[in-house]
């Protein structure tokens, strides 16, 4: 499609000229906001990321926070065309050289292949994912960034668990990111809430938590 392709090339953009400062200010603040949310202290787990080192939101304050809060934290990893959810055993594997090695999407960082990945029937819920994009909605559209890995998880995981509340999804998205609409089509996936700049977006109630 190609109103995607212009639209994820404007967004690298104006991703890019954020500053390293910017973007790991916004993600202490995010952690700050988060951790103390309903949705965060009922998760028994949390599936993350590893954000690319320019132009995605940073989750690495939230990571740790799972990690020292006694969590379950999940971390993609690319196999074939698909994700698979691989646990983080400790905070020095998250930081460590062995657990996480370069991967086939820009060489991302993601957990190493003599890592197990969890079966999606063994997630310990309820979870919270916190979903990277290029842009988003408060409709819950999300645009990514055109792989379809995450589109191809959240279905996967609707699948498997019926009750909506199983994996609560949410966006993590600077004030840019946030549009009026965005192309969608009918494999992507909707998301259940957004963060923003101190404040959570519910679809369902649609409006702002501070």
């Amino acid at each position: 499609m190609e109103e995607k392709k212009h639209l994820r090339l404007a967004m690298q953009k104006e991703l890019a000229a954020l500053s390293p400062e910017e973007i790991s200010r916004a993600g202490e603040k995010a952690c700050k906001i988060i951790i103390e949310s309903e949705v965060w202290k009922r998760s028994l787990s949390i599936i993350s990321y590893i954000p690319l080192p320019k132009g995605e939101f940073d989750v690495q304050a939230l990571n740790r926070a799972a990690l020292l809060g006694g969590k379950t934290l999940l971390l993609p990893r690319i196999e074939g065309k698909q994700l698979s959810l691989v646990p983080v055993p400790s905070l020095k594997d998250l930081h460590g050289k062995d657990f996480l090695k370069a991967g086939p999407f820009r060489g991302l960082r993601e957990p190493a292949p003599t890592q197990n990945a969890l079966s999606f029937k063994d997630i310990p819920l309820p979870a919270l994912a916190l979903i990277p994009g290029l842009a988003f909605t408060r409709r819950g559209e999300r645009l990514g960034r055109g792989k379809g890995y995450y589109d191809g998880l959240l279905c996967k995981c609707s699948k498997i668990y019926k009750e909506p509340s199983s994996i609560y999804t949410m966006g993590m998205a600077f004030p840019t990111q946030i549009l009026e609409e965005v192309p969608v089509e009918e494999h992507d996936q909707h998301l259940d809430a957004l963060y923003m700049d101190g404040s959570i977006f519910s679809m369902e109630e649609n409006k702002w938590h501070v």
